[in-house]
């Protein structure tokens, strides 16, 4: 090693004897021209021979420096990307130690044997690298864009309320964009999200979550798809986008009454209290249609919505499902938890218990809930609490209903089966259909998660290790999202993660269905969450997909071959789900 590398002392001196040299030559050569020009003896000839001989000198001094400089970068680089390389290789064996005794049986092949690196590829391994250097390139632009439009300070301690030079700044990202997709955004991203992550994903994040880009897709998406419905509405204090591929005159009627509310400033009638208790409403609902409903929950890290990328493929599951959907715009940073959740179980439990009904024109029948990335958390967390708050008695117990015809036919009257010590309702474990729903606590018909994050602790798996360069995940983000969600809320609460949610929980989860890619940081945690499921006898099951980076539903809308396979599947399902037996 020091044979090819020689001490920087020695490399130093030999480059001053080179520049002594150049130096010294430049300026006898000067002297010598300039001596001869005083000449009178000097003719034409002699000068012009001069003046060439000094041109090269010059051309060969300035040339040497050029060299010299461009080496000096080049050296530059290599040690960065050394760097780089080192610190990798010393985490995978941090890691390594850490998983050495663990339950996942990690080999130290599996961990740090290098990818293969071959002139071909598959054509999905190529869009995913396509999907890595866009991404990459978002972060780099947006964290240079900070730093020149904030100062490096403001932007390490950035409050999510500045939105002055929100413009700005998205001016500058795309200035940015266009330099760092010639040098390569590699290094520029890794060193954004190491030293403001809250802030990248923020602004990154949030141009998907920006009101004019919501109101555009929603728009783009009613005329390019002919939604009959594409709309939003207020549900329990919270707004909500409102989609049906069919037309549905009673929820088109609902919505206009809700503007027309809205243009007259008189919101006593356009609002369901938010102080819900668990009772089904007192009011008649027989009147009313019934339709199958899809509460999504989108993902975004807690940051940002990404309604705005979801809306076409969900209005191809209201086609083929013939459901209404229902987004929900929960609570974001700098809400923490159990902002988002208490929000999603208060519109959830309008929805089921006919609440929502005066509001929507229609009776929702069967519910299946939604969610990507942190949606998915909240998915789960859903019926995490509803099942806790049952079973420590904080919301009245009742006997199960099979619809919510019974609303009506009780005419608010609840009856209680005597014949037990305690009025509660023992649920055989895996029963996930229609009997072990409860009056006023009904779980969802059928949960659909895609790259759930179950786990929000900061726990080591395989998959968030192989998966830490992850295009749109990368491992710095995970514990930026844990940290600004949780807030001082302990990381394994059953709620905040339903992946430490116990078996006696667990077991009386509907029929779930788990997207998930082998890309995913989450990949283990999901695994893991979909064998604890049917261990317990829920109708559970889970499909990994190759070459999709983390939350890839909406890469159909694009055109990804995988992404778009996927939403069929899904299509499918839900319909399958819709029409079995209630």
């Amino acid at each position: 090693s020091q044979a090819l590398y020689p001490p920087c002392d020695v490399r130093n001196d030999r480059s001053w004897k080179v520049s002594k040299k150049l130096a010294i030559a430049s300026i006898a050569m000067g002297g010598t021209f300039f001596l001869t020009s005083k000449s009178k003896r000097a003719n034409y000839e002699q000068s012009n021979l001069m003046n060439n001989a000094c041109r090269a000198v010059a051309g060969v001094a300035v040339a040497s420096l050029v060299r010299k400089r461009w080496r000096i970068l080049c050296m530059n680089a290599r040690l960065a990307n050394s760097g780089c390389s080192i610190e990798d290789w010393i985490f995978h064996w941090i890691c390594l130690g850490n998983n050495n005794e663990s339950e996942f049986g990690v080999g130290y092949k599996q961990l740090l044997a290098p990818r293969k690196s071959v002139f071909w590829y598959s054509n999905g391994s190529i869009r995913f690298q396509l999907m890595k250097r866009g991404m990459d390139l978002l972060y780099a632009s947006t964290g240079k864009a900070i730093e020149i439009t904030r100062g490096q300070e403001v932007a390490e301690s950035y409050v999510a309320d500045s939105k002055s030079s929100s413009l700005w700044t998205f001016v500058v990202a795309s200035l940015a964009a266009s330099y760092y997709n010639v040098i390569g955004p590699n290094a520029k991203a890794a060193s954004s999200l190491a030293n403001a992550p809250s802030c990248v994903i923020q602004n990154a994040w949030g141009m998907v979550s920006l009101p004019a880009v919501k109101k555009a897709s929603l728009e783009a998406t009613r005329i390019l798809k002919g939604a009959a419905i594409a709309d939003r509405i207020e549900i329990c204090g919270v707004s909500c986008f409102v989609l049906s591929q069919e037309p549905f005159p009673a929820l088109a009627s609902a919505l206009r009454r809700f503007r027309r509310q809205q243009k007259r400033e008189d919101v006593r009638l356009t609002r369901i209290d938010e102080t819900l208790s668990s009772h089904p409403s007192s009011g008649n609902v027989k009147g009313f249609q019934k339709r199958n409903l899809i509460l999504h929950l989108s993902g975004g890290g807690f940051f940002a919505h990404t309604i705005a990328g979801d809306l076409p493929y969900l209005l191809d599951w209201s086609a083929t499902s013939k459901a209404v959907v229902i987004i929900p715009e929960y609570a974001l940073f700098p809400h923490i938890f159990p902002d988002a959740i208490t929000e999603i179980t208060r519109i959830y439990r309008a929805l089921r218990c006919g609440q929502a009904a005066t509001l929507l024109g229609f009776q929702p029948d069967r519910i299946i809930v939604s969610g990507e990335s942190v949606g998915g958390n909240l998915a789960a967390a859903l019926c995490v609490s509803m099942i806790t708050d049952y079973e420590e008695g904080q919301c009245i117990e009742l006997t199960p209903r099979r619809s919510a015809e019974m609303v009506n036919d009780l005419e608010d009257t609840f009856f209680y089966d005597e014949s037990e010590e305690t009025n509660t309702l023992i649920i055989p474990a895996g029963d996930s259909g229609s009997e072990s729903r409860y009056m006023g606590l009904e779980l969802p018909d059928a949960l659909m998660l895609c790259c759930p994050a179950l786990n929000l602790s900061l726990d080591l798996t395989p998959s968030r290790i192989d998966g830490a360069n992850d295009p749109v995940l990368p491992s710095a983000l995970i514990s930026t999202i844990s940290n600004s969600y949780l807030g001082g809320c302990p990381m394994t609460h059953p709620i905040a993660s339903p992946y430490f949610a116990s078996d006696s929980i667990i077991r009386h989860f509907p029929p779930t269905k788990i997207y998930t890619s082998s890309e995913d940081p989450f990949l283990d945690d999901s695994v893991a969450f979909n064998g604890r499921l049917r261990s317990v006898g829920v109708k559970s099951s889970l499909r990994a997909v190759h070459d999709l980076p983390h939350a890839f539903w909406a890469l159909s809308t694009a055109g990804v071959p995988e992404a778009r396979q996927i939403q069929k599947e899904c299509s499918q399902w839900l319909s399958k789900m819709f029409c079995s037996s209630v």
